[in-house]
């Protein structure tokens, strides 16, 4: 079971797993495990002071933090390191004028380092020296350039203390300062957000004359205050420009969308490649049988279910195989149609086909033939569905493919890929630039992209179009569906014209045509199997002794037509057409191991890596990135509203040393 249906699962669970691994190992960043002996201490007061100024083109921001720390332990910190993002999306913000005192204006040692992607951390404290206690640190620093542009208006948009924080904040507070000649231009439109990055929570935010101040705030470990304050566009010329957002719910939506899009591509394809093929009413009447083994017609025409049963008829006309009941061949004599009862039909299900001797039977189709009734082994009837399965359909799909029918095609194969990958691709892209909260959507609406995918290249016929030699076939078989639906009547008047029909003299000396027995293979694949084999019975009425006719066989092409309409074929091999190693629909099983294998290895590579990491950063992929990662997610309008805890300028975070 699991062989059927391990593609629809294995690609799904590989794409999210690549996702999550990403998700996972930022929480475990974010999470950062047990706190070091460093970082046990507690932040009671955050307060930050932004005073706005034109510089040259642009705005400028003098910012003075002022940190209480608590250090519960003696000889254990030296002091704290604050880390400062120096850049907004992409853009260096200009850090510059640092500077570290304490509350009395007295300068603290520091010293300054730059990260390895650019950050700015100041150490600060002596190597020899510890704290203990309460310590106030008051730090000062200039963001040269402060003023972002956004879609509709030009804002401040700054983390505050940052999400890099392993320590818990008692109170949290920010004040922006906006000059007079700044002051005009200021919209009235202020937020503030709080909690991890990606949170939309609101804090209290106001204006007092030219002062934009938040509320204070409590905020637990890797949690930040976010405030933003709009403009109106063009109150300075020099700006940041706004990194790329998260796409939201229109990108969650695109991934569906585009796969359900490459799925109806793939059905359309289908439809005119398989359907169509019979019902035109152009092509000319035929009355013989076409010169392909019927179980290849069947596959030709997209009608797997229909083939083996029509092959069976064939084995039968042509005297290579044997109907039995409880090992005797069934019916002693001819057979009219009205002796066919429900009881017979019944029967069908319980019969046993033996072949003759398999080198008498068509070389293009002996081993399928074989595969499927058992060679010289007498098999039952009702096991052939599963025969068909387990033995057949490769060789059936292989004779497809080497008959020069149809054209090969990769399309279907090269867009699942493309498609595949560009899921991911476009996963890790939005992961990147931020969820804003919608992380099980995302996750939810990735999986129904892939399994719609997965759907398209199941769907889509890996054989191309009709080649010369398949467009004759296609016109044939379509010229003999004609003439197999018609009415009995219109058939009989139509061959009374045909001149080279093969005939047989009535009792009242009316020449009949015979074609019935050539043509039942036929008809079964064209699913009027009932009608045939009722014609059947009226040709051996009329002509009950024919010496070219094996004893029994009428009552065995019966019997055989009748098990293509039964009940369990007809169920066993519907069930199994889109099934694993169908002839036209089915791929390899994708995912059976490799996929697993790599994604577990991929999981463990990921894992490996994420337990060596020890940073205070605390940046996160699928909440929405935030102001301590290079791929931080910001929107464009913090002020209006639209915006995320951890998604402006500088932020960063911190620790003990």
């Amino acid at each position: 079971m699991f062989a059927r249906v391990s593609r629809w699962i294995a690609y799904p669970l590989c794409w999210l797993l690549l996702m999550i691994v990403p998700m996972v190992v930022d929480a475990f960043r974010a999470d950062a495990g047990p706190v070091s002996r460093t970082n046990q201490f507690t932040i009671s007061s955050f307060v930050a002071t932004y005073d706005a100024r034109r510089s040259g083109d642009g705005l400028a921001l003098d910012v003075t933090e002022r940190i209480t720390a608590n250090f519960p332990n003696r000889y254990t910190n030296r002091g704290i390191e604050r880390r400062l993002d120096a850049r907004f999306g992409s853009t260096d913000i200009g850090l510059s004028n640092f500077r570290v005192t304490d509350p009395s204006g007295t300068s603290m040692p520091f010293t300054r380092r730059t990260e390895d992607d650019g950050d700015i951390t100041l150490r600060i404290g002596s190597a020899g020296t510890y704290v203990y206690g309460r310590v106030d640190y008051v730090i000062s620093y200039t963001i040269t350039r402060a003023m972002v542009q956004a879609r509709d208006r030009q804002e401040i948009y700054l983390d505050v203390n940052g999400t890099g924080w392993q320590q818990r904040f008692d109170r949290v507070q920010a004040t922006v300062n906006v000059p007079p000649d700044l002051a005009g231009s200021l919209l009235g439109e202020q937020a503030c957000y709080r909690g991890p990055a990606g949170s939309t929570a609101r804090c209290g935010i106001a204006r007092t004359g030219n002062a934009i101040s938040t509320e204070s705030v409590s905020l637990a470990p890797r949690e930040s205050m976010t405030i933003a304050v709009g403009f109106v566009p063009g109150t300075v010329q020099q700006t940041v420009p706004a990194p790329l957002t998260g796409f939201g719910w229109w990108g969650l939506a695109a991934m569906p969308v585009v796969a359900a899009l490459l799925l109806g591509l793939a059905l359309v394809v289908r439809a005119r490649r398989l359907g169509n093929l019979l019902l035109r009413e152009d092509a000319p009447i035929q009355y013989t049988a076409p010169g392909v083994p019927p179980i290849l017609a069947a596959d030709f025409l997209g009608l797997p279910e229909r083939g083996a049963a029509a092959q069976l008829t064939q084995l039968v006309l042509d005297g290579h195989a044997t109907i039995t009941a409880d090992g005797v061949p069934v019916g002693t004599a001819p057979q009219p149609r009205s002796r066919l009862g429900r009881a017979d039909l019944a029967k069908a299900g319980e019969l046993r086909v033996q072949l003759g001797d398999p080198h008498d039977i068509d070389g293009s189709v002996r081993s399928i033939c074989t595969a499927l009734f058992g060679g010289t082994r007498s098999v039952a009837l009702a096991s052939v569905g599963e025969r068909d399965v387990a033995g057949a359909s490769a060789e059936r799909w292989q004779l497809l493919r080497q008959s020069g029918l149809r054209r090969e095609s990769w399309l279907g194969t090269t867009l699942f890929w493309v498609g595949y990958l560009g899921l991911i691709g476009f996963g890790w892209w939005q992961l990147a630039l931020g969820l804003s909260g919608l992380a099980w959507p995302f996750l939810g609406l990735g999986s129904l992209a892939v399994v719609l995918l997965v759907a398209m290249a199941h769907y889509y016929p890996t054989l191309g179009g009709l080649t010369d030699q398949g467009s004759a076939l296609a016109d044939h078989l379509a010229g003999l569906h004609r003439f197999v639906t018609m009415a009995e009547a219109d058939r009989i008047a139509w061959m009374q014209n045909a001149v080279d029909a093969p005939r047989l003299t009535g009792p009242d000396d009316t020449s009949l045509v015979d074609l019935y027995e050539p043509l039942l293979p036929y008809a079964i694949i064209f699913g009027v199997e009932n009608t045939w084999r009722q014609a059947l019975g009226d040709l051996y009425d009329l002509k009950p002794e024919r010496p070219d006719k094996p004893e029994g066989q009428p009552w065995a092409l019966a019997l055989a037509a009748a098990w293509a309409d039964s009940p369990d074929y007809r169920r066993d091999f519907e069930h199994r057409r889109h099934g694993t190693q169908s002839f036209w629909d089915s791929r390899p099983a994708w995912g059976d191991g490799w996929v697993s294998h790599a994604g577990q290895a991929l999981g463990q590579g990921f894992d490996s890596w994420a337990s060596s990491r020890d940073d205070d950063r605390g940046g996160s992929w699928g909440s929405g990135g935030g102001s301590s990662s290079s791929w931080s997610s910001s929107s464009s309008s913090g002020s209006s509203g639209g915006g995320s805890s951890g998604g402006g300028m500088g932020g960063g975070g911190g620790g003990g040393w």
